[in-house]
């Protein structure tokens, strides 16, 4: 999803927010002057700030729904994906901008959520019960997509709601601390407290900067073959029909040329790759990707008839070698393949 699209969707259902949050304030206006003061003689008063910031929850909290939920045709029935880190390691293999950008996107989608709560909500005020409600939000999103067929459950998307929730609660304490210190007020707040609070911001921050150094600083890029999600060897019966070699070669990367606007290749240097035997024990293992993506404890039949070693553009443009193996998965034709230079 990009950024154009997030805009357009918040568009789509500003409106709709608007006057849900319309909806509330008014059934709230009339249970608090008709009912709560007029008949039980209630003598609280309701902050201004808190009906603000509850409007504007409300109105959040639709944009969201529409964007994860009503936004989405029929998809992915049943599917769900319970490896963590899983889309993570899948964006890394393929480093496009877009797996990147939703990953980011899923935890930015919930930072007003843990923000704009202990605004609305006084009692939401204590970290571990904003913490609790953005978890049971994000529950609930990711149970509807699987129960009405709007999406996939998926674990990392929970961890990465729950993560913009803390976030935005950080930057929610850290406001009522500079607030509090700038009008001198007589209610003072210890800002270490306040300060521990922005380690989860701190902490993914660096992680991200990380994981960008890292793929700059590193000579080859990734392949999208590589696996994200590795299988169970114990749920794994795999048959083998060739004869495999144990030999350790070397075999040559490629790199693209610009030569007047035709792309060509020439070679990069030689690297040392597995033996066929090596990427077949890769499979043996788990360590392989197959589509459609299947849960870590799927089981899987494999009958491999035949390797040969093929070149895949990696996700900084050069050629890599990698092992192609024909097979029947499941008894259906198949092809698998495994990087061949080892790291």
């Amino acid at each position: 999803m990009s950024f154009s699209e997030v805009i357009r969707l918040g568009q789509e259902y500003l409106m709709p927010g608007m006057w849900m949050a319309a909806a509330v304030l008014t059934l709230f206006t009339a249970g608090y002057f008709f009912v709560y003061k007029l008949i039980g003689k209630g003598e609280k008063t309701v902050d201004f700030w808190n009906l603000f910031w509850g409007a504007l929850l409300v109105c959040y909290i639709v944009i969201v729904l529409g964007a994860t939920m009503f936004s989405r045709s029929e998809a992915a029935r049943g599917s769900i994906r319970l490896q963590p880190l899983a889309s993570y390691r899948g964006a890394w293999n393929c480093f496009s901008d877009r797996e990147w950008r939703n990953l980011f996107l899923n935890i930015l989608m919930f930072v007003p959520f843990g923000f704009m709560l202990p605004l609305a909500v006084p009692v939401f005020q204590t970290f571990w019960k904003t913490y609790l409600a953005g978890f049971l939000f994000t529950l609930l999103i990711e149970t509807s997509q699987i129960l009405f067929h709007r999406g996939v459950f998926e674990l990392d998307d929970i961890m990465n709601n729950f993560l913009g929730a803390v976030i935005g609660y950080g930057f929610y304490r850290f406001l009522r601390w500079l607030l509090l210190h700038f009008r001198k007020s007589a209610k003072k707040e210890r800002f270490r407290p306040v300060l521990l609070l922005q380690l989860p911001f701190v902490l993914t921050a660096a992680a991200w900067a990380g994981v960008f150094l890292i793929y700059h600083f590193q000579e080859l890029g990734n392949l999208a073959s590589s696996y994200t999600v590795r299988y169970n060897p114990d749920r794994l019966e795999v048959a083998l029909e060739a004869v495999l070699s144990e030999e350790t070669v070397n075999a040559p990367v490629y790199r693209a040329v610009d030569k007047d606007g035709e792309i060509s290749y020439e070679k990069y240097k030689d690297y040392e790759i597995l033996s066929e035997q090596g990427a077949y024990d890769q499979i043996c293992m788990g360590r392989f990707r197959y589509f459609p993506e299947q849960a870590a404890n799927a089981a899987f039949w494999i009958d491999v008839h035949s390797v040969q070693l093929v070149y895949e553009t990696d996700s900084k443009g050069f050629l890599q070698p990698v092992y192609e193996f024909q097979a029947d998965i499941n008894q259906k034709p198949a092809s698998i393949r495994i990087p061949a230079i080892s790291r």
